[in-house]
């Protein structure tokens, strides 16, 4: 493992993976969340924006730290993770 690089995904990439994923399995969990925006929404590509409307509005981008979503850059291995685990903890 040493030498090798590490292909980071960033947030609103992870959205639209989560989302598209969530669409062609039929696994969406309910939203829990009304009326929220991002205060940077306008820094979101516009592929991305529906896939992390349609995520916070369901509670899965909760724990992102501070107040900004900052869509290009890297989610870490535990908003992965928590991320993950909220959706398919919701679809069960």
């Amino acid at each position: 493992m040493q030498g090798e690089q590490v292909a980071a995904v960033w947030k609103e990439q992870l959205a639209a993976l989560i989302y598209r994923t969530q669409q062609s399995d039929s696994k969406v969990p309910p939203d829990v969340l009304m009326d929220f925006e991002w205060p940077d929404w306008d820094k979101i590509a516009d592929y991305a924006k529906d896939p992390v409307n349609a995520l916070t509005m369901q509670g899965l981008f909760r724990d992102i730290p501070g107040p900004n979503f900052n869509p290009q850059k890297p989610a870490t291995r535990a908003e992965v993770a928590s991320v993950l685990h909220r959706w398919l903890t919701a679809v069960e």
